[in-house]
């Protein structure tokens, strides 16, 4: 997953629009999270995974999120577009959640 060209762009999850696909994004990153914290993963596999969050993350604060509106964009890269549905909104407010969970238990360096 972390490096399959049909899920990844240059490391970053990759933009599957708006509507329904808009969620995809978040649902997956909701349980790679949880995967992160399960205590029977190995520390090689938590670090890649940890590392893919952390990349996700920074890109999407940097170049996918407007600002002052704090809109997200559907793809995690670049700015977001003049029309934002519910499903995008809510896969980048579930990536920075994550990204917050994970480093708060001290994972991102």
């Amino acid at each position: 997953m972390l490096t399959s060209p049909k899920l990844t762009s240059e490391g970053i999850l990759r933009d599957e629009g708006q509507g329904d696909g808009g969620l995809f994004k978040g649902i997956l990153v909701r349980y790679l999270t949880q995967l992160i914290f399960e205590k029977d993963l190995r520390d090689s596999d938590r670090k890649d995974f940890v590392d893919f969050m952390n990349f996700n993350a920074r890109k999407f604060y940097d170049n996918g999120l407007s600002r002052p509106a704090m809109l997200s964009s559907s793809d995690w890269g670049s700015a977001p577009g003049t029309r934002i549905d519910l499903t995008t909104q809510l896969s980048g407010l579930m990536l920075m959640e994550a990204a917050s969970l994970i480093d708060e238990e001290g994972f991102f360096e």
